[in-house]
């Protein structure tokens, strides 16, 4: 029963008082806040759905794919006559009073009750479906379900009455007593004191945080004992359910009928009812229980409560595995359960405490070294409230991105600086915390300016010149960076981290100051010549005339000076969004979205896609930051209204236009924007909806592809909202000439202009840069493009947050006078540098500078001619996009080659390899390659079985096959030669160290959050425990260092330290953990890391959090997944650590046809279901795999595919294995 997402969503308002309350903010006004209680009784669509979730459960409804039986439909709709009779009597439905709105709402009541329509019914069997549903006995009695007429319906539906509005109805019996006849139930337990509708919204109402109390575990060995001795129920609870679960599979054939295991819901509950009579005696009432053993009914409470969420949540999957086999694994799971829960409950008040000391005081205010807030001041805080929270969510999640982007820039150092690990190592392995290390003798010049090369491309000689030099600009990128971390590990407010930011350029030495000024002159100037540059290569001066390649210009140049903040989907993503729509017609004016063979044909689709592409990025994002509430609100009612039709012609073909009317899309739901609202308020939203959609869990295990699909509607609507206003952003902007262009445009014999010559040198805009924004442009080039692609998209989403409220504009403003007062950063000016990073850095690498770096790539080729075929020098006119060189740059920077080298072994290029490469690739006299005819013939095949299937033949199934086969050979061949292989294997492993690094600092950020609360808790602050150094450690988040003994006070109080203990969140060997994670010292020495190993470590990093431990392999898999690969490991419990072991690997499959209806013609014998045609095609070869394998210490499993038949007849049906 959904009482809140239908409509909007709920919120805490105010602060921790006494008694917080939960709020609701309609989907139509979100400005405004309704009390839930009394909008769960006034609401007419809520009150009707309730009222029919109530029928529901006394009459069961058939499943969406079978038809009612006759009983079910008499029964239905007599208790729903019954039921919308006393509706209106009672004037239950306060819109009713309107005869046109009563009728809607009396359709919407019958669609519910009757959604079988005009369907007839089916004949039962065996009784099934019966139309008794599990409330049934409660309202209706003894009485079948012939005998319900009117007028007894009539009396069932003021019960209903009686139990959503007067007193909640129970359904279960109370327990027969003895000396009394088990043969007869025993009465129904009384009714509850509040209405279900009551109850129900005030249990949502309610549950708002607020601050816990912090007390040490009610039980301890003594209880346990006493409990076991009266008897093993761990034992008793496991060997019933083995047994229930064999008896049922024995009376269903052996057969596996579901992949859930359903257990009976009293299973538990009965062994425990006798355990408690023989723990504290069967009379003993439990309030006795209470108070005369009240630590030993705590422990019987929580063991309750642990078989609840294991027996009764019928979404697991091998309960087995899970239930506690004896006592020792049941005390250890519930001591373990209210352990979590408790530091689960400190994090979050040390993230009150924290996030609400960073918000008191000025500018150079430094959180809670300089305020460390009273208790009032915690009760009362704003981020108890759902506003606050939500703040400290976006906040970590801000924070988080450059703790990523923090580790990989110190791997970047330590390759540049050490990369023999001399001098940084052990437990003097944190660079940044050492700069002057390298005035020592681990120097090398040529190494130092090699790296310069791979760093800076064709500007690298302005960080070459004397040893004092290079090693101060060295220094200052190791200084820069650690500043930088202590500026973002923990978010400290807007404000301080714009002054960390400006920071960044104290004390540059003047040589190093010029030579990054000089970088970001050169760069940002060479931007306007890049633009120009690329629509040159593009041909958009054949195509476009001079005045249009003027207006194009212009237009992004402007947009350069003021981009905009609008966290947009990929224009890829929306193009498509809108082919999928557009089944029976262009609906936007907007061009299909091409793929690469389509753009490597049609140098017109090419010049076109170009253009879209770099208005949409810029431009357009700026355009549609600055329109009104009124303009955005015409795009989302008009996709809404168009995505209800499309819902209404798909599902409501057989019902009258009344019935039709209400079928509504689930987008329907998603509010719009009010006055004064932008569209980052309006994608601020979509991405709250997405979150919260994303919520799909199934037991402990969360369903990540069903939850993708669920929340998938929300990206769609996305998409649709922004192709209409990039549609009318392009026909405002005089624009339309772009999407004249047609593929078969065919190619002008000479330009209309030459488009570098129309930028004459006035026009290149000016940008001032501030000395700290040319500083962190330096260190962003000690950092991935892709990885900073993501820290601008996050900070665009954090900044659209960031701006919500009436106020934004004034505060706006303010902001803007005190930048202009002061110079301060802003996150504008943060967003203009990694912009220009995003924009400039492979334009370094062209020409002659396209080779910097990889040319030790040719020892994984048996000839280094070879190695030059494949990689010749580039230029913005001759882009293969098919060669990786910034992929392989990548691996170079971090110094990660001899890793690479170690996994492949012995195995090389060969020249046969690079020769049947070339010759697929090489047009012939048609001017068409081989390859690219095999792709051609192969999607106009599937485009026939998949719109035309009745003319698809076997000789077209055959010619299918083999393209298919070629065109998957081909592929696999291009990766290994090209070094693609290399460059996803790398990628691979360093987005799974990524992801394990980010563990690492979760446990960090947990620590410090557990530490902060348990000061609170024992009534100390930092001054009492902390000396003036660990303080100031502490204020910076670097809590490890903080809590080392030299930082601590000598008559500090014990009990904070002895708690820290009692969790085992702070030992030494999980400091150990933390620093070769944060470091990376896995990737040194040349040798490939074991990263299940490291999964393990990780696991053990964070097992204070059993959520978090049980989400590192999961997250693993699921990146996995997403790279075309399955792993799997098992678990082996040693002492309860649950090592994983023995992991396998394999490719995951794509199978062709997957939703057509293409069958295997016989010239005898009937068609048969399984000559159904399914074709498997492996993701990834057996070397990829093996590689795969080799990085996680696993075993490759190999899947057979269409690669591997030998005839037709071997497609269908071929089981996996």
């Amino acid at each position: 029963m959904r009482i809140i997402k239908p409509y909007g969503r709920s919120h805490v308002e105010g602060v921790a008082t006494e008694q917080p309350r939960r709020k609701l903010r309609l989907n139509t006004r979100p400005d405004i806040s309704r009390d839930i209680p009394g909008f769960a009784q006034s609401h007419d669509a809520l009150i009707i759905a309730q009222w029919i979730s109530a029928i529901d459960k006394i009459a069961t409804k058939p499943k969406p794919d079978q038809k009612p039986t006759q009983r079910q439909m008499n029964l239905r709709t007599t208790l729903g006559d019954a039921a919308w009779q006393h509706l209106m009597a009672k004037n239950l439905l306060p819109a009713a009073k309107d005869p046109a709105i009563r009728e809607k709402l009396h359709l919407i009541w019958q669609s519910k009750i009757a959604p079988w329509g005009a369907s007839r019914p089916q004949e039962e069997k065996r009784g099934k479906p019966t139309p008794k549903g599990g409330w049934y006995e409660r309202f209706c009695g003894a009485l079948s379900p012939e005998a319900i007429t009117q007028n007894v319906a009539r009396q069932i539906a003021k019960d209903i009455y009686d139990h959503l509005y007067v007193a909640a109805k129970r359904k279960g019996r109370e327990p027969v007593k003895q000396g009394e006849s088990s043969n007869k139930p025993g009465k129904f337990k009384p009714d509850r004191k509040l209405s279900l509708i009551e109850e129900r919204a005030e249990s949502i109402a309610k549950n708002a945080l607020r601050p816990g109390t912090h007390a040490p575990c009610p039980w301890g060995q003594d209880d346990q004992a006493i409990y076991e001795q009266a008897g093993d129920v761990a034992t008793k609870i496991y060997d019933d359910a083995r047994d229930y679960l064999e008896d049922k599979k024995r009376r269903s054939g052996n057969r596996n009928t579901s992949s859930v295991q359903y257990l009976p819901r009293d299973l538990a509950v009965k062994i425990l009812y006798a355990q408690y009579g023989r723990v504290f005696g069967p009379d003993t009432t439990i309030k006795a229980a209470l108070d005369e053993q009240q630590s030993l009914f705590a422990l019987h409470t929580a063991i309750k409560d642990c078989y609840h969420r294991l027996v009764n949540d019928a979404r697991k999957r091998h309960i087995l595995r899970i239930l506690p086999r004896n006592m020792a694994a049941l005390f250890r799971l519930v001591r373990a359960q209210y352990d979590n829960r408790d530091i689960n409950a400190l994090i979050r008040l040390g993230k009150v405490i924290h996030y609400h000391a960073g918000e008191q005081g000025k500018d150079e205010h430094h959180g809670i070294r300089d305020y460390w807030p009273s208790q009032q001041d915690i009760q009362n805080s704003r981020f108890w409230g759902s506003d606050g929270q939500a703040d400290i969510k976006r906040h970590e999640a801000f924070s988080r991105i450059w703790r990523h982007i923090i580790a990989l820039a110190s791997r970047t150092l330590h390759d540049w600086a050490d990369p023999d690990s001399q001098k940084f190592t052990g437990d003097d392995d944190d660079i940044l915390m050492r700069a002057g290390a390298i005035e020592s003798n681990v120097w090398d010049a040529g190494r130092y300016e090699r790296k310069c090369d791979v760093l800076f491309g064709a500007q690298a000689s302005l960080f070459c010149g004397a040893e004092d030099f290079e090693k101060a600009t060295l220094k200052q990128a190791i200084t820069g960076t650690g500043n930088l971390r202590n500026a973002t590990f923990h978010f400290k407010g807007k404000a301080r981290f714009e002054n960390e930011l400006q920071r960044l350029a104290d004390d540059v030495p003047v040589d190093v100051q010029s030579a990054i000024a000089a970088l970001w002159q050169k760069d940002a100037e060479g931007r306007t010549r890049q633009i120009a540059e690329t629509l040159q290569a593009v041909l958009a001066g054949h195509f476009l005339s001079e005045r249009q390649n003027r207006h194009i210009l212009a237009t992004l140049m402007a947009a350069m000076a003021q981009p905009g903040d609008v966290p947009l989907p990929r224009l890829r993503r929306v193009l498509a969004r809108h082919d999928s729509i557009c089944q029976r017609g262009r609906i936007l004016p907007l061009p299909p979205c091409p793929d690469r063979a389509k753009l490597e044909e049609s140098p017109a689709l090419t010049c076109q896609y170009t253009v879209l592409k770099m208005l949409y990025d810029g431009p357009f994002r700026a355009w549609l930051a600055q329109q009104n509430s009124t303009i955005l609100n015409h795009y989302i009612d008009s996709t809404i209204a168009r995505t209800n039709k499309a819902a209404q012609d798909m599902n409501g073909r057989k019902l009258a236009p009344a019935e039709k009317d209400l079928i509504t899309a689930r987008a329907a739901d998603i509010p719009r924007l009010s006055v004064d609202e932008k569209m980052v308020d309006f994608l601020g939203r979509l991405t709250a909806a997405t979150a919260t959609e994303m919520r799909v869990q199934r037991g402990y295990q969360s369903d990540g592809e069903k939850a993708q699909k669920q929340a998938g509607y929300i990206g769609e609507f996305e998409c649709d909202v922004i192709a209409r206003a990039f549609s009318d952003f392009l026909g405002q902007s005089g624009f339309d000439f772009v999407l004249k262009l047609k593929a078969d445009t065919p190619k002008p014999d000479a330009a209309q202009c030459d488009v570098a010559a129309l930028i004459a040198p006035g026009d290149v805009p000016a940008l001032t840069p501030q000395a700290w924004q040319q500083v962190l442009y330096f260190i962003l080039h000690l950092v991935p493009v892709d990885d900073a692609s993501r820290l601008l998209h996050q900070t665009r989403k954090w900044q659209a947050l960031e701006k919500k409220g009436k106020d934004k504009e004034v505060k706006k403003e303010k902001d803007k006078e005190v930048k202009k007062e002061d110079e301060k950063p802003d996150i504008a000016d943060l967003q203009s540098v990694l912009m220009l990073y995003l924009d400039m850095h492979d334009a370094k690498f062209t020409g002659g500078a396209a080779l910097h770096g990889i040319e030790k790539f040719a020892e994984f080729f048996v000839e280094k001619a070879d190695f030059r075929a494949v990689f010749p020098p580039q230029s913005l006119q001759d882009q293969d996009r098919s060669i990786p060189r910034r992929g392989l740059r990548e691996i170079v920077r971090f110094g990660h080659l001899p890793l690479l080298q170690h996994m492949s072994g012995t195995v090389k290029i060969t020249h046969d390899n690079v020769v049947a490469w070339q010759t697929a690739r090489t047009p012939d006299a048609t001017g068409t390659s081989p390859i690219a005819r095999r792709q051609k013939q192969r999607e106009e095949l599937h485009a026939l079985a998949v719109e035309r299937p009745a003319r698809f033949r076997n000789a077209d199934l055959h010619n299918y096959m083999h393209a298919l086969v070629d065109v998957i050979k081909h592929r696999q061949l291009s990766a290994q030669v090209t070094l693609s292989d290399q460059v996803r294997l790398h990628r691979l492993m360093m987005g799974v160290l990524g992801r394990l690094v980010d563990y690492a600092g979760l446990w960090e950020r947990d620590l410090y959050f557990v530490l902060l609360a348990l000061l609170y808790h024992h009534g100390v602050t930092p001054d009492d425990v902390l000396k003036g150094q660990g303080k100031r450690k502490l204020a910076d988040g670097q809590v490890v260092e903080a809590l080392k003994p030299k930082n601590r006070k000598a008559a500090a109080p014990v009990g904070v330290f002895d708690d820290l203990d009692h969790y085992g969140i702070y030992q030494d060997d999980r400091q150990s953990i933390r620093n070769g994670l944060s470091h990376f010292n896995m990737l040194r020495g040349g040798t490939a890391p074991d990263l299940s190993h490291w999964v393990n470590q990780t696991r053990r990093l964070v097992a204070h959090d059993r959520k978090l431990k049980n989400a590192v392999a999961k997250s693993v898999i699921e990146m996995l997944a997403r790279e075309g690969f399955d792993l799997d490991w098992t678990i082996e419990p040693d002492s309860g650590k649950h090592i994983l072991r023995h992991g396998k690997i394999r490719t995951r499959q794509a199978q062709h046809f997957q939703k057509s209806r293409i069958r295997i013609e016989k010239k005898s014998a009937k068609p048969d279901k399984n000559d159904t045609v399914k074709i498997r095609e492996n993701l990834h070869g057996d070397a990829m795999v093996e590689r795969v394998a080799r990085l996680f210490a696993a075993r490759a499993q190999k899947y057979r595919d269409i690669t591997t038949e030998k005839r037709l007849d071997h497609l269908f049906l071929k089981p996996k294995g």
